[in-house]
């Protein structure tokens, strides 16, 4: 079968996932796009499910335990990211957040950032959510912007650009536990940039 050039698609294994465009036309922070799914090689259409987007088709799509997430683009009072699960076998919507949600390398757990719209005043949150559910695992506020990855072995490292420099933890994905902290870079920096290679850090700054 045959897809248009200007579609986005991924493969996953024996899955292609494709975006179209919804024929519900709405506001543009209310249109909608679809992900369909089709087994591979034959090309035999699976579903179709419904996510938000109005910039791009789709920002990502990630794999997960029995699930796929879906992060679209939505402009209107700043950007937002939301992220939508599906069911991987009957394509049932499950849930939507409103953020991008990082999935960790158990399948089961999704992690968020601690970052603020303009405006907001609340104190930026770094969260882990049940993929199955949408719900909080755990959640903790730092005292500014903060970056989280998930890591290998069920764990998460944030880094926060605040003050002591760039302080660096590593937690248990499904819990919260701390497991490691330590201040990584020097007094009056913040990181640009935070990534993660094996069981190594690398931050930018």
């Amino acid at each position: 079968f045959a897809l248009d050039r200007r579609t986005d698609f991924v493969v996953f294994g024996d899955r292609l996932y494709v975006s179209v465009a919804s024929d519900r036309i709405g506001a543009p922070t209310e249109q909608r796009w679809l992900l369909s799914a089709y087994e591979l090689p034959s090309g035999r259409p699976l579903w179709t499910a419904p996510y938000l987007s109005s910039v791009e088709q789709f920002v990502d799509v990630q794999p997960a335990d029995g699930l796929v997430l879906v992060t679209g683009l939505v402009a209107g009072e700043g950007i937002s990211t939301p992220t939508t699960a599906v069911d991987a076998t009957s394509g049932r919507v499950l849930w939507t957040l409103p953020t991008r949600v990082a999935v960790a390398d158990d399948g089961h757990t999704g992690v968020v950032g601690g970052f603020l719209r303009p405006g907001e005043a609340a104190a930026p949150t770094v969260r882990a959510v049940d993929l199955a559910t949408g719900r909080d695992l755990w959640r903790v506020t730092y005292p500014a912007p903060t970056m989280v990855r998930p890591v290998p072995g069920g764990r998460a490292v944030t880094v926060t650009n605040g003050d002591g420099g760039g302080r660096a933890e590593v937690r248990d994905i499904r819990t919260g536990a701390v497991l490691a902290s330590r201040s990584v870079l020097p007094p009056g920096t913040g990181p640009t940039l935070s990534v993660t290679v094996g069981d190594s850090l690398l931050v930018g700054y």
